[in-house]
């Protein structure tokens, strides 16, 4: 794992690693109004990319001059989130996960403005669990606000994240093995009758009354 604060040129190192992208992009931003940036992002989507935007459903991004269906048009997915009316929760997250290898975050929303404020980023790469907490996120948001409530399993996701649950047992990491608990039922549908669910649900529960003995899947 390498990881890198920045300060200065940070559209320029954004710009860098979005252009070096060669599988995937995953976005949320409050607000996106940087031309250049989304130009990268559709001409990604166009060469093949799978590209996923999440923004706030916020007046900022409706009074910018991008034409966001550009996106969807060269094959990207954009979503809205968050209800257009007073006072209600804003979606503030500004993070963006590239190949899932790369993970950009910090106070430095995708703004023409951004460019001259102070702001900062952090870019983190191959650390496979902080990826996965943010792809669970960003999963979790998806299905809160479009109303996607049955969740699909993704077993490629499941499978890290019971491995690093194997892990923190074998540290006896007793708090990692709680937030490793709390981060894998969040995968789980809430309702099924497939068997190696079961085997997984079962194992938790033996995981939460510290029968670690009995974790198997």
């Amino acid at each position: 794992m390498k990881s890198q604060a920045y300060f200065e040129k940070i559209h320029k190192e954004i710009e860098n690693r979005l252009l070096g992208s060669k599988s995937s992009i995953r976005i949320a931003v409050a607000w996106f109004t940087d031309p250049k940036l989304f130009s990268i992002i559709c001409e990604k989507a166009k060469s093949g990319l799978e590209v996923e935007i999440m923004l706030a459903n916020h007046e900022i991004n409706f009074d910018s001059s991008i034409n966001y269906r550009d996106l969807t048009d060269n094959g990207g997915k954009l979503h809205w989130i968050g209800y257009d009316y007073a006072y209600a929760p804003l979606m503030h997250n500004k993070f963006c996960i590239i190949d899932n290898e790369i993970l950009i975050f910090g106070s430095y929303n995708w703004t023409k403005k951004a460019k001259s404020n102070h702001e900062s980023i952090t870019i983190i790469d191959e650390d496979e669990g902080l990826i996965l907490d943010f792809n669970q996120e960003f999963d979790k948001l998806i299905n809160k606000y479009l109303n996607k409530n049955e969740i699909k399993t993704d077993w490629s996701k499941l499978t890290i994240r019971l491995d690093t649950l194997g892990n923190a047992i074998k540290l006896k990491d007793y708090d990692d093995i709680k937030y490793q608990i709390a981060k894998t039922k969040g995968l789980l549908p809430k309702n099924t009758d497939e068997i190696n669910l079961k085997n997984v649900e079962n194992a938790l529960k033996y995981c939460l009354e510290k029968k670690f003995s009995e974790y198997t899947i």
